[in-house]
């Protein structure tokens, strides 16, 4: 007798309260589930399950759980919440006041938020992403000022893009669609963070950004923002409002877009490569996001392969 294979296509929707109990059964059984399980973890997950739902190019269930165990590896953090709670006195009893009421008293607590687009976690400084960078939209009196650095703006038409000047004081040019027209000799991505600003990033006049990863994929560096903005067809929003990334839609259309096609993050590499068919590499897969974090392959692995019987589980 045959084992009939499991169907992961995703061509109908999810029972939302059988997924909810799938996930409240998983907390015991996976470490990283038990420490940062929430109410919110659940309905932070259906709300990008709703997402993926919603886009035509998500059309396997193992696609699904692999980003969702992303979104909670990458997407997760401890905040600091202040709680009230009964004065302790003596033998650990309450301390009621003069109505005969317990004293209550400030408690300040760790709680975990689980998927949902963040800013990188520990960001280092010595990361050279992390220095400030001057952007400027394009108007016509920046196109007289760009044509003193260089005869090609006599005739490129740069308006609408973007003229970007990093602390060192290195320059360059984009258009508003993304496409690199000019920068200035010798011109590096990336300045390094420590030293002093140049003269010509001081004197720029334009708005100060900087570039440090948010999302559910820790989207780094200006020029990727660029690339990612364009590739969703944005133009250079998330260049000029960085803060874009951290709204939900937005983090997953990076995220989807990348490890659907391999573009920007994902470095060439794209679901299809490691889940299709009977092929279900969920260890491998993480050379999307971050190949040379060894130590987050398995853990990721294990995650996805709980997502996956979570949402079998809840298929409709």
């Amino acid at each position: 007798m045959t084992t009939p294979q499991t169907d992961y296509s995703h061509t109908g929707g999810f029972d939302e309260a059988k997924f909810r109990a799938a996930f409240e059964a998983r907390r015991k059984m996976h470490l990283y589930f038990k420490v940062r399980y929430t109410n919110a973890a659940a309905t932070n997950a259906w709300q990008l399950i709703q997402m993926m739902q919603a886009d035509s190019r998500v059309t396997d269930v193992r696609w699904m759980a692999y980003m969702l165990a992303t979104a909670f590896w990458e997407a997760s953090h401890t905040i600091t919440e202040t709680v009230q709670v009964p004065k302790l006195g003596k033998g650990k009893k309450p301390v009621v006041g003069p109505d005969k009421q317990p004293l209550m008293v400030d408690k300040h607590i760790k709680v975990w938020e689980v998927m949902v687009p963040i800013d990188e976690i520990a960001v280092a400084n010595k990361r050279r992403y992390k220095a400030p960078v001057k952007i400027k939209k394009i108007e016509s009196d920046d196109v007289v000022l760009l044509a003193k650095l260089s005869k090609i703006f006599q005739s490129a038409s740069v308006l609408g893009g973007a003229w970007i000047v990093e602390k060192d004081g290195d320059q360059f040019v984009t258009s508003a669609t993304g496409t690199e027209v000019w920068h200035s000799k010798k011109a590096a991505v990336g300045a390094a963070f420590a030293g002093g600003a140049s003269a010509t990033y001081t004197h720029f006049h334009g708005d100060e950004h900087v570039y440090f990863g948010r999302g559910y994929v820790q989207l780094t560096w200006w020029n990727n923002y660029v690339a990612a903005g364009v590739s969703l067809g944005r133009g250079l929003d998330l260049l000029f409002d960085p803060l874009l990334v951290k709204q939900p839609q937005v983090a997953y259309d990076i995220m989807a877009h990348g490890m659907l096609t391999g573009d920007g993050f994902a470095n060439k590499h794209k679901l299809a490569d490691y889940i299709i068919g009977s092929k279900t590499d969920y260890f491998n897969a993480r050379k999307m996001v971050n190949g040379g974090d060894a130590a987050s392959y398995q853990p990721i692995a294990d995650i996805a392969k709980l997502f996956e019987e979570m949402l079998l589980e809840a298929k409709l």
